[in-house]
């Protein structure tokens, strides 16, 4: 497998033969190997384009076509709006008279942003696709715009009278928009409206991409209608399913899908948890064939945004997960010149064997092991909202653990047969009662709120704990947690870690059998309540139940996640034991370094690989990993920073009872990472 960039730029027809030749001469320079032409922008452009407006750009893109094709590069075409991003200030009821427009659950009605279900609209994006589809661009992009959220003033749409009424024909209820919505937000178990209309939402955007399917490859047969996708929990607020609207894309084809990262900015190198989170969501729902690409965007695109290196390490990370196609959003809508940050061009060309070299070595690998987490479509149809007033009740807040588990070198899975699960939120509520058994007869790690929800469907012998109470935040004078117990990170005299913060919401009561390992003490060091707890059930499983919120609140993957008062060394200790634990001396994966790590592991017939990125402003000096292993070890090779491999050294690593262990002598700068290849037996 090869790296492959994909650079988006826009185009500038008002210094058309100067743009191109800059552009051209750059993304050779920089070793590009596609131009993702955009066709208008929020910066200069009017969005929704009128028919009219968009032959006027015909000329242009059929010049970039060529001189794009000429240098070498594949030619593609990203209209900038499908529905519209936002008002912005702007009145399009002018330019679009007979066109309705989006309506969020509030009754907000946005006067930019079209809804889906428009006549007017829909032939609009039929016609607009079919013309861009005349200059035959190897793919034709639907923009993250072609969404029922965050289109402001309007929230989660749409709502609106059309709405209404075809959801009323395909359903047979007939609702107001205050109706429908006290009605999916209703607090208790969920109406089963909320799924239909979950369904239909998504349904509606499906066939609108499979009506642009068919103008696109009526007119260019070979070209592969993609999607510019956005942050799965959205997805899956929306209403969309992910396989099935792919399905919809293709039409009988390819489609493509450029998955988002949600990490536009460089805020920390722990940004880079959320390209590990969000392609792991995505791709085990993607068809086979799809063609997956990954979003690097660096909004409002220059080094102030985000570094070379942060976005190096996105490319990297991304190549060992499979995804070798990356769409670079790293220059800006204006036209402004592509040297202004020569460091993005230099990082692509120097880097870029490196790159090939880690994509190479994981390309063969089939399954990814980890600590599970359940992945499902449509996982807000089942959530119970507290007060029933805001769409963000919806979140299930299922990904409270990978954060604390990638830290401490566990890697985590979207998958729901693990050896080991993770539960935070409401998760389990998408799970059967065969489903729940299931994972309860392995091991689960799993949150406060995680045990309410088990407690509340019916299943509190399979927890061996009850809660007692609840102990709302800054309520009363809590000091730290004491880990007591020396198998699990504990046992020496004041073993303490923060608890403020992370703060110890659900007091819990054990139930015979169960084993406390760690207790919440209080400003004098005087037992309060338990910490976790360890239970065997009688399905043969093994739990171990965390008294604190990790699911955090809102629908925000930036925010709200457990604070950095739940990290510590003591913590660390903790959860790697539990994990060992509760995988019965099995687990996927341990990396011992400094501070926060990014852990991966891929397995082949023969063959595992593995990989760990430096997620700190230190450089590693060294690192070490454990993991087990079922077949025989062969021989070991390792993958330093810059892609060059070499044989690991026997005396660097040992394999005894099903146990390997290893250490790579190496320095690993800040977002950059090492790899390792194991050849075992068949």
């Amino acid at each position: 497998m090869k790296t492959k960039y994909m650079i988006r730029r826009t185009l500038c027809p008002w210094k058309i033969d100067e743009f191109l030749k800059e552009t051209i001469d750059y993304c050779l320079k920089s070793k590009v190997d596609e131009i993702i032409w955009i066709t208008e922008s929020s910066g200069r452009y009017e969005e929704l384009l009128t028919i009219d407006g968009i032959k006027e750009l015909i000329p242009y893109l059929q010049l970039a076509k060529k001189k794009t094709e000429a240098a070498g590069m594949v030619y593609s075409l990203n209209p900038l709006t499908t529905i519209g991003h936002g008002d912005y200030g702007r009145d399009l009821t002018v330019v679009h008279p007979t066109m309705e427009f989006m309506v969020d659950y509030l009754g907000k009605k946005s006067k930019a942003c079209a809804c889906p279900l428009s006549p007017y609209w829909q032939e609009l994006m039929n016609e607009t696709f079919r013309l861009y589809a005349e200059t035959r661009p190897a793919r034709l992009w639907i923009e993250d715009d072609f969404r029922y959220n965050n289109h402001g003033p309007v929230k989660f749409g749409c709502y609106c009278d059309t709405h209404l009424k075809k959801f009323a024909k395909r359903t047979g209820k007939t609702f107001t928009r205050e109706e429908l919505v006290e009605l999916l937000l209703r607090p208790g178990k969920p109406a089963p409206e909320r799924k239909e209309w979950l369904e239909f939402l998504g349904d509606t955007l499906c066939e609108s991409a499979n009506l642009i399917a068919d103008n696109v490859h009526a007119v260019s047969p070979d070209t592969i209608l993609s999607f510019m996708s956005i942050n799965p929990a959205l997805m899956d607020i929306c209403g969309l399913d992910t396989r099935k609207f792919m399905t919809a894309c293709a039409n009988g084809k390819r489609a493509g899908i450029r998955m988002t990262t949600t990490h536009f900015q460089e805020k920390t190198h722990r940004d880079m948890l959320y390209t590990d989170e969000n392609l792991k969501k995505v791709i085990p729902h993607l068809p086979k064939e799809t063609l997956k690409c990954i979003e690097v965007e660096t909004h409002t695109h220059s080094l102030f945004s985000k570094s070379a290196a942060g976005i190096a390490a996105q490319i990297e990370w991304a190549n060992i997960l499979g995804v070798t196609n990356h769409t670079l959003n790293i220059f800006d809508y204006l036209g402004s010149p592509m040297n202004q940050n020569p460091k993005y061009g230099e990082m692509l060309r120097s880097r870029k064997d490196e790159f090939d070299s880690f994509a190479a070595s994981f390309a063969e690998t089939t399954s990814t092991p980890g600590v599970g987490v359940p992945s499902l479509p449509l996982m807000t149809a089942n959530t119970q909202t507290s007060t029933g007033e805001s769409m963000a009740e919806l979140a299930v807040r299922e990904n409270g653990f990978v954060h604390p588990l990638r830290a401490f070198g566990i890697p985590v899975v979207f998958a729901n047969n693990e050896k080991i699960t993770a539960l935070t939120g409401q998760a389990l509520r998408s799970l059967n009662k065969n489903e729940i058994e299931s994972v309860f007869s392995r091991g689960v790690l799993l949150d406060g709120v995680a045990l309410k929800v088990l407690l509340d469907m019916g299943f509190a012998n399979l927890a061996g704990v009850e809660i007692k109470g609840k102990c709302p935040f800054r309520s009363r004078g809590i000091g730290p947690e004491e880990l007591t117990d020396p198998d699990f990170g504990g046992g020496e005299p004041y073993a303490y870690t923060w608890t403020l913060g992370a703060w110890p919401e659900f007091i819990l009561k054990l139930q015979p059998g169960a084993k406390m390992i760690s207790r919440v003490v209080d400003t004098r060091g005087e037992y309060l309540f338990p910490g976790f707890v360890l239970y065997e059930n009688a399905l043969g499983g093994r739990v171990a139940v965390c008294p604190y919120n990790l699911g955090g609140s809102g629908l925000d993957p930036l925010t709200n996640r457990e604070p950095a008062s739940f990290y510590s060394e003591y913590r660390k200790r903790q959860v790697q034991s539990i994990v060992s634990w509760l995988g019965r001396d099995w687990f996927p994966l341990v990396v011992e370094a400094d501070g926060w790590i990014l852990p991966h592991r891929a397995d082949a017939p023969g063959k595992i690989m593995l990989a760990a990125m430096n997620l700190n402003a230190d450089t590693w000096s060294g690192l070490s990993m454990r993991l087990t292993v079922k077949n025989s070890v062969k021989e070991i090779q390792w993958a330093d920073i810059d892609g060059k491999w070499n044989m690991l050294e026997k005396n660097l690593w040992s394999f005894q009872e099903d146990e390997l262990k290893l250490c790579l002598n190496t320095d690993v700068p800040p977002l950059r990472m090492v790899a390792v290849d194991i050849s075992t037996s068949s």
